[in-house]
């Protein structure tokens, strides 16, 4: 090979090494979402679980469905999801309920949450979850996630609510609305469930069908 060509192509080379160097400087320099921001003045130290809810409920996502993924898998099924063994889950995995219930309360927030709302796979959430009388203009799903304390949803109001494969406290749902689906499949629940007739299981076999109930 001549020199001439040589250097030709040591050149483009480097030239592509730049572009790529500079792709990458422009990502990593992108500004965080505005949620993030806002929360970052609400709350102190935020968990690396957090921020990513925060990025993707945040963002304007075109493509349906998708997680906010607190584990190293973005799969529901994978077993590094299963909340079965969340007492194994670093403190990296936490989300803390005063954080979901900011969300959902503060008008700054909810008017910054994409369409498709609240979806977390496979967290620890930490301390009670009080969405009391709070009027929820998007979807809540937490999936495969560990709740071990009370969730408090009385007379609140949703689109959607999925709590699929979560190990749970107690929830106490009485004269909550639910406008579309209420999804319990396959959580795990250490209290007694309770949701207005319309969302309970017509019988016990329904309810073990579809969650199970414990003490």
């Amino acid at each position: 090979m001549r020199l001439g060509q040589s250097r030709t192509i040591f050149a483009t080379l480097l030239f592509a090494a730049m572009i790529v160097s500079i792709a990458d400087r422009v990502a990593s320099a992108a500004p965080d979402p505005e949620l993030l921001k806002l929360a970052e003045g609400e709350f102190s130290n935020l968990i690396p679980a957090e921020i990513a809810l925060l990025k993707f409920a945040g963002s304007n996502r075109s493509e349906p469905g998708g997680f906010a993924i607190a584990g190293p898998s973005a799969k529901p099924d994978d077993p590094s999801n299963d909340p079965a063994h969340a007492d194994k889950w670093g403190k990296e995995r936490e989300v803390r309920a005063d954080l979901i219930r900011w969300l959902c309360v503060d008008p700054r927030a909810k008017a910054l949450i994409d369409p498709q709302g609240i979806r977390l796979l496979g967290a620890r959430i930490t301390g009670k979850l009080n969405l009391v009388d709070v009027t929820i203009p998007f979807a809540v799903t937490l999936r495969n996630c560990s709740i071990g304390e009370r969730m408090t949803f009385e007379h609140a109001s949703f689109p959607r609510l999925d709590l699929g494969g979560c190990y749970t406290g107690e929830i106490d749902g009485r004269g909550a609305v639910v406008h579309s689906d209420l999804n319990l499949n396959f959580i795990r629940a250490s209290g007694q469930v309770w949701f207005p007739e319309p969302h309970q299981p017509s019988n016990r076999n329904d309810c073990s069908s579809r969650a199970d109930i414990f003490r």
